[in-house]
């Protein structure tokens, strides 16, 4: 009788346990909704920016958590063949900072330069079928090797769903991958 006791116990710890741990994890892809969906400026629109301001290749791009707790866009570009990382602000659409990186980061980087170069279509096209597709906004955007194949992963945050859609670099199709639902 303990052991049956000591067991309901333990699963209903466990039960509580992961019920908190998920809605913990829905809260945040709530907030990160809301964050995208508030902004002046998408991924897509300040991915462009940097493209076209900067006659640059862009290799990866994300809302991150910057400083005072404001959420900024890194974005992730090849500017005269040297890896640059530009701060924008989502409110304002500003640059905020443009450094280049250190010499860690340009060696892990070297093959995603190289497939950056060889891209037929700019990342923030590339954003732009994810977000169309997925019916939300880009959170992530990266270039990505694998195979020999050149293609961008980019997180789409919809009202009720995120997904992950995989764009070819060359001609712009895409895959989508099944959405993960959010209950509201």
């Amino acid at each position: 009788m303990l052991k049956k006791t000591l067991l309901l116990l333990f699963l209903i710890g466990i039960t509580v346990g992961l019920t908190t741990v998920f809605a913990k994890k829905e809260h945040r892809e709530q907030k990160l909704y809301d964050l995208l969906t508030q902004a002046t400026v998408d991924l897509e629109q300040a991915v462009k920016r940097v493209e076209v301001q900067m006659k640059s290749k862009v290799y990866k791009a994300q809302l991150e958590r910057g400083g005072k707790r404001k959420h900024v866009f890194e974005v992730y570009a090849l500017i005269d063949q040297e890896v640059t990382v530009i701060i924008i602000d989502p409110r304002s659409g500003q640059i905020i900072n443009a450094t280049e990186e250190g010499i860690w980061e340009k060696l892990t980087e070297r093959s995603l330069k190289k497939a950056a170069q060889v891209s037929k279509i700019p990342m923030s096209q590339a954003i732009s079928i994810a977000q169309k597709a997925c019916k939300g906004k880009a959170s992530r955007a990266r270039l990505e090797l694998s195979d020999g194949l050149v293609h961008y992963v980019i997180d789409v945050h919809g009202w009720d769903d995120r997904c992950e859609v995989l764009v070819d670099s060359e001609n712009g199709e895409f895959f989508k991958s099944p959405g993960k639902e959010r209950k509201h």
